[in-house]
C-alpha cells in the first residue's frame, strides 16, 4: 500500500487496504511517498507532515492479517522528479539520488518476499 504523510491520505490507504484483503489480497506492507526534502545543510522540511506511512502499517498489523511493515520512505527529490518528467528511470541514472535509492532498497526487499496474485483468481464476480 502507498501512502503519502498526511493523516487524511493515511486514511484513505487504510480503506484501499482493508478493500484489497476483502477480494483477497494481501498487503505487503507499506510505502510512504513524498517523505521529507532534504535541505542543503542536512536538515528535513516535512512539507506533506510526517507518519503517514507508519500509522498505516500500525493500523494494518493485526494477528489475523499479520504485520503489514513500513517499508520505506520516499523522500521528495528534485532530481527525481525531474527525471520522471524527462521519461528518464532515475532508479538507472541517479541512483545516488536519495529517494532513487530508497525505490531501490524497497524493491529489492519486496522482490525477496515471493510470488504475489500475478495469474490468480481474485474470487470477485463483476456486476452485470
Amino acid at each position: 500500500m502507498v501512502t503519502t504523510p498526511q493523516e487524511a491520505a493515511a486514511d484513505v490507504a487504510v480503506r484501499s487496504a482493508l478493500v484489497a484483503r476483502q477480494t483477497g489480497q494481501k498487503v505487503l506492507g507499506v510505502i510512504e511517498n513524498m517523505s521529507g526534502l532534504t535541505q542543503p545543510d542536512g536538515t528535513v522540511l516535512d512539507l506533506f507532515g510526517s507518519g503517514g506511512g507508519q500509522l498505516v502499517a500500525d493500523r494494518l498489523s493485526d494477528d489475523e492479517h499479520g504485520v503489514a511493515p513500513l517499508l520505506g520512505s520516499v523522500p521528495l527529490s528534485p532530481g527525481f522528479r525531474i527525471a520522471g518528467d524527462s521519461g528518464e528511470p532515475a532508479v538507472l541514472n541517479l541512483p545516488e539520488d536519495p529517494a532513487a535509492a530508497e525505490v531501490l532498497r524497497i524493491a529489492a526487499a519486496l522482490s525477496r518476499q515471493g510470488r504475489g496474485l500475478a495469474g490468480r483468481s481474485l474470487s470477485v464476480t463483476p456486476a452485470s
